[in-house]
């Protein structure tokens, strides 16, 4: 799903108490969850959005909804664009973890 929302990170707290508490296991501890994913087009392998439908396709999309079909969550996939000085690159990164539950 493509979206353009600001999005708090999930707190992934109680996940993480629960997978100690063995109440879950690993194959499950995401199941039901909704993450929201940050990446950008670099390279039209991994990303693209298509020109007449504007859905986003490519190698990062397949593998997302593998994993999200395997482990039984959904996610929003929000595009962002990076700056090209690699100072800023780190800095804006640094943003976007604070934002997103994964940045890809």
């Amino acid at each position: 799903t493509l979206s353009p929302a600001i999005h708090t990170p999930t707190s992934f707290c109680h996940l993480v108490e629960s997978l100690r508490s063995g109440s879950v296991s690993v194959s499950d501890i995401l199941v039901g969850t909704h993450l929201t994913v940050a990446s950008g087009i670099w390279n039209p392998f991994f990303l693209r959005k298509e020109p007449h439908t504007s859905k986003l396709s490519g190698f990062e999309h397949d593998l997302l909804d593998e994993f999200a079909k395997r482990a039984r969550f959904t996610y929003d996939l929000v595009l962002t664009e990076m700056p090209a000085n690699s100072s800023d690159r780190t800095n804006s990164l640094l943003m976007l973890f604070r934002q997103f539950d994964m940045v890809t």
